[in-house]
């Protein structure tokens, strides 16, 4: 065996999403590294001033936690960060479901993104829930086809202010580096926009409208989906 084995990401015994009551959450593929985590968003560390919580055994969610770990030995580069976010719904929201796909996106603190202007994003996370091909509806007890850490700011100026703003979406690695995502048949990109224009546009239809008649004409434009988005973004 290597000296300096290649450290695998932590394996967590359930998939991130809402959940309707707390559970155990365990790490299920463990040898002989120590697997560092944290609750707080922070990526975990294994510094001798300042380390994160080692795992030693059931981590309790009873609340929407965001979880990140990573796996470290000694004289060994880390290993590759794993993060999960879980989500304790209102009993009130469980059981929605749409023929819409569902976006869940959450900072675990809640507040406002920065505006469009800024040089920083507010980091958040986001699920993806599709339909099902069988029902053709999606809901929260299905699993995510897209699970990623983000960053999001406002876009827009004079549209910022709106009660229902638009956002500009990073999808992000463990690092904060764009991670491309490839989510409801679009192309692979690391640059997102949830789109809302609200007083313009009360409908929501307009601009989609006019991109997929241009796309049919053999005119490119941006392409679109409509979503459900929820979220604790104010």
């Amino acid at each position: 065996d290597s000296l300096y084995p290649d450290l695998e990401a932590p394996i967590f015994n359930q998939h991130g999403g809402s959940v309707p009551e707390g559970f155990q959450l365990l790490f299920t593929n463990l040898e002989t590294d120590d697997v560092y985590y944290t609750t707080d968003g922070t990526l975990p560390s294994d510094s001798t001033e300042d380390p994160s919580p080692v795992y030693s055994g059931p981590i309790t969610i009873d609340s929407s936690t965001l979880v990140r770990a990573r796996a470290f030995f000694p004289g060994s580069l880390p290993g590759e960060g794993r993060t999960e976010g879980y989500f304790l719904l209102d009993p009130s929201e469980a059981d929605f479901s749409s023929n819409l796909p569902i976006v869940l996106l959450s900072t675990y603190e809640g507040g406002s993104p920065p505006s469009s202007d800024a040089t920083t994003r507010k980091e958040s996370f986001m699920l993806i829930y599709e339909p099902d091909p069988n029902t053709g509806r999606a809901s929260f007890a299905d699993t995510p086809s897209i699970s990623t850490r983000s960053g999001i700011r406002k876009r827009g100026s004079s549209s910022a202010g709106f009660p229902k703003y638009a956002m500009s979406l990073e999808s992000w690695d463990e690092f904060n580096e764009d991670q491309d995502i490839k989510p409801l048949g679009l192309s692979a990109e690391a640059d997102w926009i949830l789109n809302s224009r609200y007083t313009f546009d009360y409908a929501l239809i307009r601009n989609p409208f006019l991109y997929e008649l241009s796309n049919q004409i053999g005119q490119w434009a941006v392409k679109t989906r409509f979503v459900e988005l929820y979220n604790d973004v104010n």
